[in-house]
């Protein structure tokens, strides 16, 4: 999972600096069509970099730099995906999770929102995050387009939305409930028939 992570993030960063290194043709390009007045072209030009620009420079700025980079790397991956992404994000400064962990449960999250937004239609897409502190506690709530379909235990509890590879299933799922119980959080998962949400609530250091 790291090694998949920090290919996520090479790749992001590449991106950038390729596009970084292209600017100046762009510019050029954009001179050369004002100066022969071709406006009309000027602007759909314009409108390919604006693109561009969302795609390779998309970047979350928390403060805390592992979770900027893995949450730009799978942000920039569902944008990708055609996902629609609305996001609040904001860490105060008493919470008590390891950068490791907290890696570790947002990249489950995602990586389980992104693949379910996958199976669907693009103009169904949409991937909501809020992250932010909720009455003396930190809230990490996600929700994303879902197809309904879901995979359970044997005991009843939540698996996996996933199909890819049944080696897996409920590993993600797992290692998520790992993380809640060791800062003594509450989680709880709402599946629904087109939107699938899970809330997380860790307590806070006074």
């Amino acid at each position: 999972m790291e090694a998949r992570q920090n290919e996520e993030i090479i790749n992001s960063t590449h991106s950038l600096r390729v596009f970084k290194h292209d600017i100046m043709n762009h510019m050029s390009i954009l001179y050369k069509l004002v100066e022969n007045g071709k406006n009309s072209d000027a602007l759909k030009y314009i409108y390919q970099i604006n693109n561009s620009i969302e795609r390779t420079s998309y970047t979350i700025s928390t403060g805390i730099i592992p979770i900027d980079c893995i949450m730009t790397a799978k942000l920039s991956k569902a944008l990708d995906n055609n996902i629609s992404i609305k996001h609040q994000i904001h860490f105060p400064a008493n919470y008590n999770i390891s950068d490791m962990d907290l890696c570790s449960l947002i990249s489950n999250l995602l990586d389980n929102a992104i693949e379910a937004n996958c199976k669907l239609d693009i103009t169904k897409r949409r991937l909501q995050i809020e992250i932010k502190p909720y009455n003396n506690m930190l809230l990490l709530f996600i929700s994303n387009s879902s197809n309904g379909i879901y995979l359970y235990g044997g005991n009843g509890n939540l698996l996996t939305t996933k199909t890819s590879n049944k080696n897996e299933h409920g590993i993600g799922i797992k290692r998520i409930n790992e993380i809640v119980k060791k800062y003594n959080g509450i989680i709880e998962f709402d599946p629904g028939t087109e939107i699938f949400s899970v809330s997380i609530l860790f307590p806070l250091d006074n």
